[in-house]
């Protein structure tokens, strides 16, 4: 959720009302841990040094914070090894008694600010077209593309920061113009289901390949070096339009149709995570997330950022 300060100033924050977790909050080390995680993630190590505490007596406390749901961790290749990466997994925690009722109720569009949304939408406006593939076999793949029904939620979320009309809010791949491509962006699928996609494709600082070994299309990492190839991993990169100068395009894409709603739920979750940037290259605003199906009902309704 979102918190407001008095000065208007928007955080991101996980709400406490679970007495244990309250309990694990309110040990000094655990609070000097994520004193610590909110100025920039670390390793066991790093925070064994600033904190000049035990690594076994750290490992109690972080183990307490992650399965709080708090801390969330990486594993990242360090000095030619694998080693864990603790960061904080909301920016911000608040304690919230389960008998506190609110005062109020905030319209969302008052908080239109949030900076992952902008400049798709600004004052209130929608200033992008969403571009999903063509449900007809098309494009130099063929293909009949399935992962635009994921961009409903896409869709309500975005709507619930506007308060203007929207004369045409999507497009089809088949339906975009030349004049349409020099504005904001926001593409839902693949490059196999997407031709958008498939032309912004070598732009993308993760893309997806083609491997004629494995005969089929992976997501390859530069940065991490590492290719995935499962159905449910989705990538969600913010990139300059490499058709316009001074406008953003916006990638929210999978191998199919489980990759995609992936990216999507990691964009509507956590839209504030995707402008801190890749674990490699903060400078990138390109991140990798995992599916999860966290109620099992066969549909994927959170993430974890794997970069």
């Amino acid at each position: 959720m979102y918190i407001v300060d008095g000065e208007g100033r928007i955080y991101g924050c996980r709400v406490v009302d679970d007495p244990r977790i309250m309990k694990t909050l309110s040990t000094k080390i655990s609070f000097k841990i994520l004193e610590e995680l909110s100025s920039k993630p670390s390793t066991l190590s790093e925070l064994s040094s600033r904190l000049s505490l035990t690594m076994q007596r750290l490992s109690y406390h972080l183990k307490r914070l992650v399965e709080s749901g708090l801390v969330e961790y990486t594993l990242d290749d360090i000095g030619g090894r694998k080693c864990k990466v603790y960061r904080l997994k909301h920016s911000g925690i608040l304690v919230l008694p389960p008998g506190v009722k609110p005062i109020g109720r905030l319209s969302f569009q008052k908080i239109e600010a949030i900076p992952a949304l902008y400049p798709f939408i600004e004052n209130g406006s929608f200033n992008a077209i969403i571009v999903i593939g063509s449900p007809d076999p098309h494009g130099r793949y063929g293909y009949a593309a399935s992962d635009g029904y994921s961009a409903i939620d896409l869709a309500l979320f975005l709507g619930s920061f506007v308060n203007r009309s929207v004369d045409v809010a999507y497009k089809l791949d088949t339906q975009v113009t030349a004049t349409d491509k020099a504005g904001n962006l926001i593409l839902v699928g693949g490059p196999k289901s997407n031709m958008l996609t498939d032309e912004v494709n070598r732009f993308l600082p993760i893309s997806f390949e083609y491997s004629e070994n494995l005969r089929d299309w992976t997501i390859y990492s530069p940065l991490s070096g590492r290719r995935y190839i499962e159905k449910h991993i989705g990538l969600i990169a913010r990139i300059e339009n490499p058709f316009s100068t001074g406008k953003v395009v916006l990638v929210l894409a999978g191998k199919g149709f489980r990759g995609t709603r992936a990216a999507i739920v990691g964009f509507i979750k956590y839209p504030d995570r995707i402008l801190e940037g890749n674990i490699y290259n903060s400078r990138i605003k390109c991140r990798v997330v995992r599916g999860l199906d966290i109620d099992s009902d066969g549909i994927i309704d959170d993430v974890e950022f794997v970069e």
